[in-house]
């Protein structure tokens, strides 16, 4: 069957909205979907959305001028002036611009000949998605999605990123309250749906973790006739029915899991692992990566790979940034795992820190967002976990980590949030010989850490050479 990419004719019947401006061609074929005009290539499709804090019509000039195909706005008051005259793109006038982003993705679903892959569960999700994209590659050209694009933006875009030949399709599906897995997994229908650890992330949203288990779980109704769920039975969701022929297999390092992470160890900064009695290994420390590569050998291996395959593909996953991302610089071994925190990941990290220290121990944890009325006791367990770990510094940033250090009476300096010249200062406690561990919610920044350290060690070896 041959699978026929979206045109511009394509992307107006299905929204049904109103050309306002002229396209190149009505039956010429658009590129991707593309909401940041920075990022705009010829051909694209620029979707217009009105954000916290920006506006996409502001930029609908710009991104025509990139050689946009088409601009989807939704109020065209909104556009600034000024368009471009020569050789312009289209302008598309809807009722509501995420809305007709997802009914293309839904519709442009079908059009993608290769299998399609959904990952969600609590922590894990973008690491997993970079472990399938590596593990499949043997398969040929695929797609998966870039960065954390799990939201009703993030899983469009990366459908409609896709080729309608490619040999698979990956999307991480997130959320934040109750009803999202369903309107995302609606739009992705996936062929295999895979369940990282369902932990205590965004329990702001839910009512319960039970609630966060049933959100979790709703993937699974929408997997495709005689298609494969993949689930960490070591923290698994509460799954719901599944269609006819729908197989289900499980992962994780406890017994009677399908595909059971054994023997796990750390070689450096890369961690491996026995499975089925075959080594595999990823290059990316902590004992949760062994078990999230599990579920990946367990898609694989249904899809038909060889074990040796999976195994040097698996060995060449390119490690998203600041997810247990590994640099040693100036004697100090550092792991950057800054980009997000929830409970049950700030744990792993702890025991990775605790497993790839073979000097002095410095934990820098900042605080955990989005826990509700969770948040205090979780603070107190992480605080009281590191306390347990001999560690020469801990150094905790934002007042939920304060005052969960205060009430535990833990040894630590603390500060309530990170600039620039409290990274400085924090860095300047580093020893050679140090392993490092920078933790905690996004909006913490504790990157910055690492990166004031790499302008320490930088001027120091620029003040040795003069």
């Amino acid at each position: 069957m041959t699978h026929r990419p979206l045109t511009i004719w394509d992307v107006v019947r299905i929204t049904g909205g109103r050309l306002v401006r002229a396209a190149r061609s009505i039956d010429g074929a658009i590129g991707r979907a593309v909401i940041d005009s920075r990022e705009v290539e010829a051909g694209d499709l620029f979707v217009a959305i009105a954000g916290e804090r920006t506006d996409g019509h502001r930029f609908v000039g710009d991104a025509l001028a990139r050689g946009a195909a088409l601009a989807i706005i939704t109020r065209r008051s909104l556009v600034s002036p000024g368009l471009p005259k020569d050789d312009p793109g289209g302008v598309l006038e809807v009722d509501d611009a995420r809305a007709a982003l997802a009914r293309l993705a839904s519709r442009f679903r079908d059009r993608i000949g290769g299998g399609v892959i959904a990952v969600t569960g609590s922590c894990g999700k973008t690491t997993t998605v970079r472990m399938l994209e590596a593990a499949l590659s043997p398969f040929g050209r695929g797609t998966a999605s870039r960065k954390s694009f799990n939201n009703d933006l993030g899983v469009p875009i990366t459908l409609l990123g896709a080729r309608t030949d490619d040999a698979f399709v990956v999307c991480e599906v997130g959320t934040n309250e109750r009803g999202e897995i369903e309107a995302l997994a609606k739009i992705v229908r996936p062929d295999v749906a895979v369940f990282t650890m369902v932990g205590r992330a965004h329990l702001g949203g839910f009512s319960s973790q039970e609630e966060l288990q049933r959100e979790k779980g709703d993937l699974a109704a929408h997997v495709r006739a005689g298609g494969l769920v993949v689930v960490n039975e070591d923290a698994p969701p509460l799954l719901a029915p599944t269609a006819p022929g729908v197989r289900t297999v499980s992962f994780g390092r406890m017994r009677g899991r399908d595909f059971r992470a054994e023997e796990i160890r750390h070689e450096g900064g890369s961690v491996g692992c026995v499975i089925r009695g075959h080594e595999y290994r990823v290059p990316m420390p902590g004992e949760h990566n062994a078990v999230n590569a599990a579920g990946v050998v367990a898609v694989a291996r249904s899809l038909g790979l060889s074990r040796e395959r999976i195994a040097e593909a698996l060995a060449g996953t390119a490690p998203p940034p600041m997810r247990m991302q590994v640099q040693s610089l100036g004697g100090v071994r550092v792991i950057n795992d800054a980009y997000n925190a929830n409970p049950e990941s700030m744990a792993a990290a702890i025991d990775t820190l605790a497993a790839l220290a073979d000097g002095a121990r410095v934990a820098v944890l900042g605080d955990m967002r989005e826990l509700g009325r969770e948040g205090p006791a979780a603070h107190d367990e992480i605080v009281c976990r590191a306390g347990r770990l001999g560690a020469r510094l801990i150094v905790v940033v934002g007042p939920e980590m304060g005052a969960a250090a205060a009430r535990a009476g833990v040894a630590c300096e603390a500060f309530d949030a990170i600039d620039d010249e409290r990274a400085r200062a924090i860095a300047a406690r580093f020893e050679a010989g140090d392993t490092v561990l920078l933790k905690g919610s996004r909006a913490m920044g504790l990157e910055r850490v690492g990166e004031a350290w790499a302008e320490l060690v930088s001027a120091s070896a620029v003040g040795r050479s003069k």
